[in-house]
């Protein structure tokens, strides 16, 4: 028997179409803006991470990776 997660239900609900689509058809979907945007902080956060276990620091306001592709995120 096959096991559902709340996300899931909750989309099948909301839409069994939609539902169809993408766990039955498996057709491709579009990220919303707020996924790339969490994507994108995310690898952002990860790199500044390791840049400050890499280089034994608690803190580097001055990394010049800490901007850098911030002008990508979009809007939402």
């Amino acid at each position: 028997m096959a096991s559902y997660s709340h996300s899931q239900i909750s989309m099948y609900l909301a839409c069994p179409q939609a539902w169809k689509y993408e766990k039955i058809d498996k057709l491709p979907t579009m990220d919303s803006p707020l996924l790339i945007q969490g994507r994108i902080v995310h690898d952002k956060v990860d790199k500044y991470i390791k840049h400050l276990v890499k280089n034994n620091l608690t803190t580097d306001l001055t990394w010049e990776g800490l901007t850098e592709g911030l002008d990508e995120l979009p809007e939402g």
